[in-house]
């Protein structure tokens, strides 16, 4: 099917098991995809710049999806199940229609610039971050992640620590006195903190900032 530009829509049939390397490369007509029960594995570049697909689901039997696999396609969301465990490098790069992803619980690893040129709003299902490859998520403006695990994707993704947020319903503020924090060298009162629920345990979301208590610090040194 490669450089096929007529075929818009395509059924893979029950028992397949693996889509092959750079099997629909360049079907720019494509559109939807169906795809079986029995699919384990993306090969890399499977439906790299099919730049009319906007509609497919990945079953809950896929394990890995290949580098360059959705590559420069035309979706505006996207959902990883939880039975995967890799996204290869640049799997959606260059999707620059793709708004928000979710990313399922069984990740482990997410490749280099997996994400990158896609302005999508990401969505983390697992409390343990995956193993996060250069610049997989250079184009992506906010990080949500379960409350519970906040911390550890701020330790983590340190590269990425200024997009992360927690997702749920914020529930609770207090408020803290005699305390401060850092941020580039300088010195701020802690004047609260806000708390959420996620619905399995209540833990830190972030702090407000409050005023500048001393510029250039040494308590921030």
């Amino acid at each position: 099917f490669v450089d096929n530009s007529s075929v818009e829509s395509i059924v893979i049939p029950h028992g397949v098991e693996r889509i092959c390397r750079d099997a629909f490369v360049s079907c720019t007509a494509l559109k939807e995809v169906s795809l079986p029960q029995t699919l384990t594995e993306l090969e890399r570049g499977v439906f790299y710049n099919c730049t009319s697909l906007e509609e497919i689901t990945i079953p809950a039997t896929v394990k890995e999806i290949g580098d360059y696999a959705f590559y420069n396609t035309n979706f505006t969301s996207f959902t990883i199940p939880d039975s995967v465990t890799s996204i290869g490098q640049n799997a959606f790069y260059y999707c620059r229609s793709l708004t928000s992803c979710t990313i399922g619980s069984g990740v482990t690893s997410i490749g280099r610039m997996a994400f990158s040129s896609a302005p999508a709003v990401i969505r983390m299902k697992g409390t343990v971050p995956p193993t996060l490859g250069e610049r997989a998520f250079e184009s992506t403006s906010v990080i949500y992640v379960p409350c519970s695990a906040y911390d550890a994707y701020v330790q983590a993704w340190s590269s990425e620590a200024s997009k992360i947020v927690v997702y749920g319903n914020y529930t609770k503020q207090e408020v803290i006195e005699n305390e401060y924090l850092c941020e580039r060298g300088n010195k701020y009162e802690k004047v609260g903190r806000y708390v959420s629920e996620d619905g399995i345990d209540w833990c830190l979301v972030g702090y407000i900032k409050g005023d500048l208590i001393e510029e250039s610090s040494e308590d921030c040194a």
